[in-house]
């Protein structure tokens, strides 16, 4: 009798098999991470940070990532092209790598929407990946809040005590 995956199944292999990677320390306040993804393209995951507003002893890391296509172009586009779950799972590896590295109090993380119309405060697709992977990865060690508006939203990461 043949067996059909569960969707479960299917998210928790594409998140056992991150793409391999390395995370690289460009300078005190910046780390780098690229990768091959089945397409050919690059996943450029960046790290900066920059003193944070109200705690002048902690910088507040910014996570940032694209896709470079074959063209050169960055872009921050949804591409349809079937593995967004395992890129997702190989930025969570770097994430983390980096959180062992730095310990860092303070990260956030931006998801654009794909249209700009509408209620700003419904959270589209990614914003909802996004918000389910942090508490997921990193929401014991983490407290997490978020914004919404009309272009997206921004995700704020605090240490927990």
């Amino acid at each position: 009798m043949l067996k059909l995956s569960s969707h479960a199944d299917f998210l928790e292999e594409a998140f056992n098999k991150p793409y391999p990677y390395k995370l690289i320390r460009v300078d005190n306040d910046e780390y780098v991470s690229e990768f091959k993804v089945a397409d050919g393209s690059f996943i450029k995951v960046m790290l900066t940070g920059s003193e944070h507003a109200d705690d002048y002893d902690e910088y507040d890391w910014e996570i940032f990532f694209q896709r470079i296509g074959k063209s050169g172009k960055p872009s921050t586009d949804v591409t349809g092209e079937g593995d967004a779950m395992r890129i997702f799972a190989t930025v969570m590896k770097v994430l983390e790598e980096f959180i062992k590295k730095e310990n860092p109090k303070y990260m956030n993380l931006s998801a654009e929407k794909k249209t700009q119309g509408g209620d700003k405060n419904v959270l589209q697709s990614r914003e909802k990946l996004y918000k389910r992977m942090l508490k997921k990865y990193l929401g014991s060690k983490y407290k997490i809040d978020h914004r919404t508006a009309r272009f997206g939203s921004v995700f704020y990461l605090e240490r927990k005590k």
